[in-house]
């Protein structure tokens, strides 16, 4: 069953990451890297119950205050051309996230693992669309779009608060992330 299904999908990804560890050492583009590594379409579905696994997580996420948070890089890599370039290009083991909420980082964190948006809200919006943008995961940008629009369909004349949340999310969208298709 479910057991049975994640032993076998911890070993696969250890596997993998072996793999990933043996082309880093042997292998200095990504590009090349990148077509060696096996083909997955994501978003996929890695699992949440893998965040923090002491086994699989190899790249420390450094939030504010000391706070710290593990992920596997390879997960994150199949999401993020730009995590790809960080982790196995540059060879870094760590990411400064200070800048993002942790609820934010968790939020996104989950997404990359499990190909969905279940944790994201309106808290978190902002800082989850950023860090999509910056890290430049395609998929996670449009679920960003989609949500911020079934947000604006939401809203009502009568709702100031919400108007204003929506006029000042998209702005910001529009002059930080430099992003029209809002």
């Amino acid at each position: 069953g479910i057991l049975r299904r994640t032993e076998n999908l911890e070993r696969d990804m250890l596997i993998i990451l072996r793999y990933y560890t043996f082309l880093l050492k042997h292998h200095k583009t990504t590009s090349h890297l990148r077509s060696m590594v096996p083909n997955v379409s994501v978003p996929m579905n890695f699992g949440r119950e893998h965040i923090g696994s002491p086994a699989h997580s190899n790249l420390l996420l450094k939030l504010g205050e000391g706070e710290d948070l593990r992920a596997n890089s390879l997960i994150l890599s199949y999401n993020s051309p730009v995590i790809l370039h960080l982790t196995s290009t540059l060879l870094q083991t760590s990411l400064e996230m200070e800048d993002f909420s942790r609820a934010a980082v968790d939020c996104f964190i989950d997404s990359l693992y499990t190909g969905g948006v279940d944790l994201l809200t309106r808290a978190t919006f902002r800082d989850v669309n950023k860090m999509a943008s910056v890290f430049e995961v395609s998929w996670l940008v449009t679920r960003c779009q989609e949500y911020f629009m079934e947000l604006s369909e939401q809203v009502t004349k009568e709702s100031h608060q919400d108007m204003l949340y929506i006029f000042e999310e998209g702005r910001y969208v529009l002059e930080t992330l430099k992003n029209e298709t809002l």
